[in-house]
């Protein structure tokens, strides 16, 4: 399967996928964008790769852990709303828990007042937010609740 953007070939490997996904893309958002999408569809992405002309890869994949954090806030920036958020289709739970995980691993670095409200913007946040009513969508759409997440961050 190729999904074609332009440019850079990439080849997308998949846990439990006997055959890798192909796609071109001008620009790593590109490529984001695309990965962000199988990652809805309930793929497990195991690594992405470039393909060179002569049809090699190098051994350092394009995407790593840390990238996937850009992937996932892909996904958000397509959310406009709670709402939207919500309702993106993850075919798989480990999807889903892994895009709120990987929004928990950020929330952890926003400043709190001494009332417990956020000091800065954070997604669909706005910056004098209650910490615990954010707590409550964590609560909401991780599998494990907000008890999981903060025994496992």
């Amino acid at each position: 399967m190729v999904y074609e953007i332009k440019n850079q070939l990439y080849k997308i490997n998949t846990y439990g996928a006997g055959n890798p996904i192909y796609v071109e893309a001008s620009t790593k958002g590109e490529l984001f964008e695309y990965v962000a999408n199988r990652v809805i569809q309930g793929d497990i992405i195991v690594s992405v790769v470039a393909v060179y002309p002569d049809g090699t890869t190098p051994k350092i994949p394009v995407l790593t852990d840390k990238n996937y954090k850009a992937i996932y806030k892909e996904l958000v920036r397509k959310a406009k709303n709670k709402e939207t958020m919500l309702s993106l289709d993850f075919k798989s739970k480990q999807a889903k828990d892994a895009f709120v995980k990987s929004i928990w691993e950020e929330f952890g670095d926003i400043p709190i007042d001494s009332a417990e409200n956020i000091l800065e913007d954070f997604y669909l946040w706005p910056k004098d937010t209650y910490r615990i009513d954010i707590w409550h969508w964590f609560d909401e759409n991780y599998s494990g609740g907000v008890a999981g997440l903060l025994m496992e961050c």
